[in-house]
C-alpha cells in the first residue's frame, strides 16, 4: 500500500490496532502499532485493551493518575472538599488541611532547601532593563492591528534591511518572507563539526542528544565557539537553563580536547531532568580513561577532563557569582558581588556562556544574571526560543524596542508599552503556523523525525477568527510576507533588543562583537536565531 493510501485510511477511521495518542501539533493520531506490553495495574485487568505504542507508553501513567484523581475528587461532609495541593498540584489534599499540609509537603520542603542555598537570592534577576512605558499619556489608546503591523515591518526594515535596499522608501507590505529572512545571515557550522567527528563521539558515549535535528543545532553552536576562537580561552562553560545538558556536555568535551586540560562545566537549571547528559559524562569517564591508557588519541572530544556541577535554581533567583564560587570551590571575591560586574584589570576572561532554546523570558533572566560577572565572560552563544512566553516586566531590550516602535507610518510618535509588546509576542507564533518544521511527508513518516518534531517547543496558537489574529491581519492587509514573515519580524525585533542589551550593558566600554544570525536552516527548526557576543 502506498503512503498516501495508508495516510487516508488512518484518517478515515481505519485505525484498528493503532495507537490512540493524539498529537495536537500535527492534528492527527499516532500511526504506530499498539504495543502488547501494558504496565500494571492495567495488565492485571481482564477486560483492559492496550491503547498506546511503545513511544507513548508513558501515557499509561497519566491514565493511572486520572483514575486516582477521579476517586479522590469528592465531597466529604466531615472533612470537606478535596483540592489540588497549592504547592504541588499533582496530588490532592483536603481543603481544611491546606495550612498544615503546605508546611510538610515534600515539594515545599525541597523548595525550602533550595532557598537555603547561598546562591539563592529571591528575584535578584527580575525587573528587566529599560523604560517600562513610552509616551504613557497614550497608553490607554486601543491598538490598531493594521497600523501596528506596518510599524513592525517598518522597524524590521530600518533595523535589518537598510544597507541591503537601494530604495529608501520601500513599501513594507511588499516585502516577501524570503527577503526578510535573508536580511539576517545564516551561519551553520554543523557540517565542519561533523567532519571533525561530532556524530561519532555522540554515538560512542551514548549521549541522548534527542535526534538528528538537535545534533545539528548543537554542532552549529559548537562551531560558532570554534570559529571565533572561544574554545581555547574557556576554563569554565556556563550553560543557562541547562535541562538535560546535552549542549553543555558536548561543548565542554570539545573545549577540553582543544585546550588539552581540565574544563569546568556549570549547569544552571531550576528543576531536575530525566536522562541527564552529565550522568552519561560521569558514567563514561572510566571508558575514556581506559582508551587513553590504550593509546587511543582523542583530539576532538575528551570527557575525562570535564568536571561538572549542577546548580538547581530558577534563573530569576540565582546569584551567578556565588553559584560559580560554589561550583569552582573558590572563595567569593568582593568585587564579584556588586551588580556592576567590575573586576580587577588583570582578571582573565575565562567563562563561556551558552544556552540552547532558552525559552521566553529565560533568555532575559540569563542575560540579567550575567551582569555581576561580565568582566570574566569571553563569549555568549545563546539560541532563543518561545518568544510567546516573554514578559515585558522581565524583558531586557525595552529601550531599543520602545524607541524603534515609537514612530508610526506618518512619522509621528505613538505609544509603545506592555500592551503593544504582548500583541507583538503573540504574533511571534506566526513563524510556526501550519508548519511541521519544514519537513515533507516522506520525512514525517520517518520514525526519528516524528520523535524530534514532538520534542519541538510549542508555546502558542493563532485563532484566525479573532480580529487581532496574526493570520487575519496579514491576510486582510495582503502582506506578501504572510503571517510567517510578520511573526518572524516580531521574533527578530525582540531578539535585537537583547543584542542591544549585550552591547550596551554586558560589553559596555569593552571592545567586542555582537551579532544576530540564523545558526541552522529553518527546516531544522523555525526557532533558529542565535545571539552571539564576543569580548575582545
Amino acid at each position: 500500500m502506498n503512503r498516501s493510501k495508508r495516510k487516508t485510511d488512518n484518517e478515515n477511521g481505519d485505525r484498528e490496532g493503532r495507537c490512540t495518542a493524539y498529537n495536537e501539533k500535527k492534528h492527527r493520531f499516532c500511526r504506530q502499532k499498539i504495543s502488547k506490553r501494558v504496565p500494571e495495574p492495567f495488565a492485571s485487568e481482564v477486560d483492559f485493551k492496550a491503547l498506546y505504542c511503545g513511544n507513548h507508553g508513558n501515557m499509561y501513567s497519566t491514565l493511572l493518575k486520572d483514575r486516582k484523581r477521579q476517586k479522590v475528587i469528592h465531597n466529604d461532609s466531615k472533612r470537606g472538599n478535596r483540592i489540588p495541593c497549592p504547592v504541588d498540584p499533582s496530588h490532592m489534599i483536603y481543603e481544611s488541611n491546606v495550612k498544615a499540609h503546605v508546611t510538610k509537603c515534600p515539594k515545599a520542603k525541597l523548595a525550602s532547601e533550595d532557598r537555603q542555598r547561598k546562591y539563592y537570592k529571591h528575584d535578584i534577576n527580575t525587573g528587566g532593563c529599560g523604560e517600562e512605558t513610552f509616551n504613557s499619556s497614550k497608553e490607554d489608546m486601543q491598538i490598531d492591528p493594521k497600523a501596528f503591523a506596518i510599524r513592525i515591518l517598518t522597524a524590521y526594515k530600518n533595523t535589518f534591511l537598510q544597507s541591503s535596499s537601494s530604495e529608501e522608501d520601500v513599501d513594507v507590505t511588499s516585502l516577501t518572507e524570503e527577503e526578510m529572512y535573508q536580511a539576517i545571515p545564516t551561519q551553520n557550522y554543523f557540517p565542519s563539526e561533523k567532519k571533525l567527528g561530532l556524530e561519532s563521539v555522540i554515538t560512542k558515549h551514548r549521549v541522548k542528544i534527542g535526534g538528528i535535528k538537535h545534533l545539528e543545532q548543537i554542532g552549529s553552536l559548537v562551531g560558532h565557539a570554534r570559529v571565533n576562537n572561544l574554545l581555547e580561552g574557556a576554563d569554565t562553560v556556563l550553560e543557562m537553563g541547562a535541562g538535560r545538558a546535552t549542549t553543555g556536555v558536548v561543548l565542554s568535551g570539545v573545549c577540553a580536547a582543544k585546550k588539552g586540560k581540565k574544563v569546568k562545566l556549570v549547569l544552571v537549571e531550576k528543576a531536575g531532568s530525566r536522562a541527564k547528559a552529565d550522568t552519561a559524562l560521569r558514567r563514561d569517564k572510566a571508558l575514556e580513561e581506559e582508551s587513553i591508557e590504550n593509546g587511543v588519541e582523542q583530539d576532538y572530544f575528551r570527557l575525562q577532563d570535564v568536571d561538572v556541577q549542577r546548580i538547581k535554581c530558577d534563573l530569576a533567583h540565582v546569584s551567578i557569582p556565588e553559584a560559580l564560587a560554589e561550583a569552582e570551590g573558590k572563595p567569593l571575591l568582593c568585587q564579584e558581588v556588586n551588580t556592576k560586574g567590575t573586576g580587577t584589570k588583570n582578571e582573565k576572561r575565562n567563562i563561556l556562556v551558552i544556552a540552547k532554546h532558552l525559552c521566553g523570558a529565560g533568555t532575559d533572566l540569563a542575560l540579567k544574571s550575567i551582569i555581576p560577572i561580565k568582566h570574566r565572560v569571553s563569549g555568549y552563544i545563546l539560541a532563543t526560543c518561545c518568544h510567546g512566553l516573554c514578559s515585558w516586566d522581565l524583558y531586557v531590550g525595552r529601550d531599543f524596542l520602545g524607541t524603534a516602535m515609537c514612530t508610526n507610518a506618518e512619522g509621528t510618535e505613538s505609544s509603545f508599552g506592555e500592551h503593544e509588546f504582548n500583541l507583538m509576542k503573540r504574533w511571534a507564533c506566526g513563524t510556526v503556523l501550519g508548519d511541521r518544521n519544514g519537513l515533507d511527508d516522506a520525512q514525517m513518516n520517518d520514525e526519528t523525525s516524528k520523535k524530534e518534531t514532538d520534542n519541538e517547543h510549542t508555546t502558542s496558537c493563532d485563532d484566525e477568527t479573532e480580529d487581532m489574529s496574526v493570520t487575519k491581519v496579514s491576510n486582510s492587509m495582503g502582506l506578501k510576507c504572510g503571517p510567517h514573515g510578520l511573526g518572524r519580524a516580531c521574533q527578530r525585533l525582540i531578539d535585537y533588543g537583547r543584542c542591544d542589551f549585550l552591547k550596551n550593558k554586558l560589553l559596555g566600554k569593552t571592545s567586542g562583537e555582537v551579532k544576530l544570525c540564523h545558526y541552522v536552516n529553518p527546516r531544522v527548526t523555525p526557532q533558529n536565531a542565535l545571539l552571539f557576543c564576543q569580548a575582545t
